[in-house]
């Protein structure tokens, strides 16, 4: 709606079917995108008319004119009443007008077209609307509404309330996993966002595609500075704000007040209204609470905000939310937290900012709630503390920090789409079709290994005393028909490859040695190396054990734990014939747990972490810290593996992320820099040699020999040029940033995992 366009800009198309100014929630979710990305693109916005349709108009008349802002109003009568979320029988009406929608989009893209298109809300995942049929990259999200209401629970919803949720979520699960349009929907995406982690699994659990994680909900502003904590000599100042309904549950703060101490003196302020008013002023006057507290009603958002200024502590209840706006509000005005440890929360609340209930049950949710309570009522420094953590927290959560972030998506979507209409190889193409700057670099990689391989086989070990670690990822045969798997070894190469390193003196080492050799500072004799498995295929048990129980090579299996169990395709494999008719599961599925318990029990194999979900976490360090502590937890919990060896995904890492793993008391954490290693030398940045499909025992003998390195060394030097490994690009992410140890020249030669 605005005539100052930068006709420069690439053009995007929003699907906002809920966006005003004057509204949170998703509502403010499609307004606050809208302005985000009108600031980078010229961006043109569908939504629906009516009520907020005059919103809409009445706030750009009375302000300047938004530049790169367009919007289209497309009626849908059935949400005149305003505001009115989507739910219910009013599906049917959404999904009509979705269809209007891509109507308009198709008039719009006939006279224009638009470079990207991003369906921002409905965040549901049940309906991701038609433009994805367009010719244009799609992206989709953040998307919620995967979490179901948690079983142990139910009894906190009441009987109506508990029927509800329980049709909710056989229904969820249906739609998530049946849903032939939200499958081909979430095909044809370059991109998909969820709102928080939980999403993320659950979303790849049903579709098989894992999406980038971004918050739905964002903030407009933080308080100038945190609001300073209240002597602990008076009565605790509880907030807590939401609708009445049973997905809430203010019950368990109730409950948890009735079991507080009698002298424990607090006030609870009650911020909202719904059809549970009634029953839960009833349970609190049969609890004896209710002298305690204020029930404030719906108030204007403006004097909403202002009950945090009153607040000390902030409590969050949800047991079915996709994330919290006014738990985001509370923190930016400096008010620390108590939450449920699950779903949207538990991404948002760290420790060092609020206290994080573990979802157990009803009983013991309860009790410890009355304890983080007691705890927050005497300790002022505590409340301090985590007030002034949980302001800067928030900022995070800034629409111009969320805009940021969905920026990246859209410019990687968009280089995805430019780099995807040149030519590219495939694998069924003849070697002529084969860009020659790949064939190059092939060439290269091939030959540096060979000429490694003969000047060991005729001068030896180079001098010195390091160690080397290979790495591998799937073990499998090829399959007949069908293009050759990547990131491959057949299971007779395996043994070649390891029989011919013990002929030629190699010794080889578990990861867990060689750490505890570090520690006692003793020496190693020369040709040690470990071997190493990322990923965690089925056939690493199936098709690698017995070769290596066979020769007696331990090894180390690098899990990507939110896989474990899963029946699906790993999302980062690249092979396009994996889940295919024809092609044995086992040379695509991930390990089981079962599987996993069988390969300690055979003594021949460490597990490691290659992180929970296998993603790039450059620039996200909270969510790398997450992502871990959810991977450490697994490993310790499932298979007892207490301080467990990190291999980070593609290799890729950063200061943030490596003091993340110092604090996370990780032994050692591996990249993909190839060269031996000093074992004095700081484990947390320890480099592997990839095997190829076209290494030998000789080559790898040159590698672990020193000479490889040594070659891509000597013609780095002389600046003949740069060799990278043919790898596909998702497993390509150089220069990587430096570790702790000193990163080898030739890194710029020879291309990671």
């Amino acid at each position: 709606m605005s005539d100052n366009t930068d006709t420069a800009r690439p053009r995007l198309l929003l699907v906002a079917f809920e966006c005003s100014p004057k509204h949170g929630s998703e509502w403010a979710n499609g307004w606050n995108r809208a302005l985000q990305a009108a600031l980078r693109y010229d961006t043109w916005v569908i939504t629906h008319g009516g009520p907020q349709e005059y919103e809409i108009r009445d706030y750009l008349a009375a302000h300047e004119p938004i530049p790169n802002l367009h919007f289209e109003f497309v009626p849908c009568a059935a949400f005149d009443k305003h505001p009115v979320h989507v739910g219910g029988r009013l599906w049917l009406a959404y999904h009509d007008w979705q269809r209007d929608v891509l109507k308009r989009a198709q008039e719009l893209q006939a006279t224009r077209p638009f470079d990207l298109i991003h369906h921002v809300t409905n965040t549901g995942f049940r309906e991701p609307g038609y433009l994805w049929q367009l010719d244009a990259p799609f992206v989709w999200g953040p998307i919620g509404g995967l979490h179901n209401y948690p079983w142990r629970f139910l009894s906190e919803a009441g009987l109506r309330g508990a029927l509800t949720e329980g049709v909710r979520s056989i229904a969820n699960s249906f739609q998530l996993h049946c849903s032939l349009r939200g499958r081909r929907a979430a095909r044809r995406a370059k991109a998909i966002l969820a709102a928080n982690s939980t999403a993320c699994q659950r979303f790849y659990q049903g579709r098989g595609v894992l999406p980038h994680e971004l918050l739905d909900v964002g903030i407009a502003s933080v308080a100038e500075q945190p609001r300073p904590a209240r002597s602990g000599d008076e009565p605790l100042r509880i907030l807590w704000s939401g609708q009445f309904v049973s997905r809430k549950a203010l019950t368990l703060l109730l409950k948890a007040l009735a079991q507080l101490p009698a002298d424990f003196r607090y006030v609870l302020r009650v911020v909202g209204g719904g059809p549970l008013e009634a029953q839960w002023k009833q349970l609190a006057e049969r609890l004896g609470v209710n002298a305690h507290i204020e029930w404030a009603g719906w108030l204007p958002h403006a004097q909403a905000r202002q009950q945090y200024d009153w607040a000390d502590v902030f409590v969050f209840t949800s047991l079915r939310d996709n994330s919290g706006t006014v738990m985001l509000e509370a923190m930016g005005a400096g008010v620390p937290v108590i939450c449920l440890d699950h779903q949207g929360a538990r991404d948002i609340v760290t420790p060092e900012c609020g206290i994080k209930i573990a979802l157990s049950t009803p009983r013991k949710v309860v009790a410890d709630m009355a304890t983080a309570l007691v705890e927050f009522g005497g300790n002022y420094a505590l409340r301090s503390r985590l007030g002034n953590a949980a302001y800067a927290r928030a900022k995070k959560y800034l629409w111009d920090n969320l805009g940021r972030q969905t920026a990246i998506v859209y410019r990687e979507v968009l280089n995805d789409t430019a780099n995807a209409q040149q030519t590219a190889p495939h694998p069924l193409q003849p070697r002529s079709t084969i860009r020659p700057k790949l064939l190059a670099r092939e060439a290269a990689v091939w030959g540096i290994g060979r000429a490694a391989a003969a000047l060991q086989a005729t001068r030896g070990r180079r001098p010195g005393n390091g160690f080397g670690i290979l790495t591998y990822h799937r073990v499998t045969e090829n399959v007949s028909g069908f293009p050759a798997p990547t990131w491959n070894i057949t299971p007779a190469q395996l043994e070649k490859q390891l029989a011919g390193l013990l002929r030629r003196g190699f010794q080889p080492w578990s990861l867990s040695d060689l750490l505890q050799a570090r520690a006692a500072g003793v020496k190693i004799p020369a040709g040690v190396f470990a071997v190493t498995f990322d990923d965690g295929y089925e056939n690493n048990f199936t098709d690698a054990l017995p070769v290596l129980e066979k020769l007696g090579v331990p090894a180390t299996i690098f899990l990507a734990t939110a896989f474990v169990d899963q029946s699906e395709p790993f999302p980062f494999d690249d092979w396009k014939s994996r889940g295919q008719r024809g092609v044995p599961v086992t040379a695509w599925r991930p390990l089981s747990a079962s599987e996993c318990g069988k390969l300690l029990d055979s003594g021949m194999i460490e597990l490691g972490t290659h992180t929970h979900t296998h993603q790039k976490f450059l620039g996200r360090p909270e969510d790398f810290r997450r992502d871990m502590q959810a991977s450490i937890d697994m490993l310790h919990e499932q298979f007892g593996v207490r301080h467990p060896v990190l291999a980070f995904p593609h290799g890729i890492h950063d200061q943030e992320m490596l003091d993340i793993v110092r604090e996370l008391d990780i032994p050692s954490a591996l990249t993909t820099v190839p060269g031996l290693i000093d074992l004095a030398s700081n484990p947390l940045g320890w480099g592997r040699f990839s095997v190829e499909s076209h290494d030998t025992a000789a080559t790898l003998a040159g590698k672990l020999g020193g000479w490889y390195t040594e070659i891509t060394h000597t013609i780095r030097t002389f600046g003949r040029g740069k060799v990278q490994s043919t790898a596909p690009a998702e497993h390509v992410d150089a220069p990587l940033p430096a570790s702790p140890v000193e990163v080898p020249a030739e890194q710029e030669l020879v291309g990671c995992d």
